[in-house]
């Protein structure tokens, strides 16, 4: 919200931003660490998905980004023509 009032005001659309001093009336929320599994871990992992009542798109987008390590976004936009299977080379479209 405080981003789009900013906006306003560099545009002219507005002349100042009520929410500047925003931040002050909220805690900062307590960072976490990300969840991770351990290695041995894994085989577990992969036998509850394959045993796991999800569509087979989804159990396969699963071990598709597992197998990748890739960001989901960029698992779930995979193409067949973006893998070259001779090679073993995936080229990922950077648009």
């Amino acid at each position: 919200m405080n981003e789009v009032i900013t906006h306003a005001v560099n545009t002219g659309t507005i002349h100042y931003n009520p929410l500047t001093s925003i931040k002050a009336a909220f805690e900062t929320p307590k960072s976490q660490d990300m969840l991770t599994l351990k290695p041995e871990e894994l085989p577990e992992l992969m036998n509850a998905l394959s045993y796991a009542s999800i569509k087979v798109t989804t159990r396969c987008l699963i071990k598709w980004q597992l197998y990748t390590m890739v960001r989901l976004s960029e698992a779930a936009s995979a193409k067949w023509d973006e893998i070259d299977f001779d090679n073993k080379i995936w080229v990922i479209d950077g648009r």
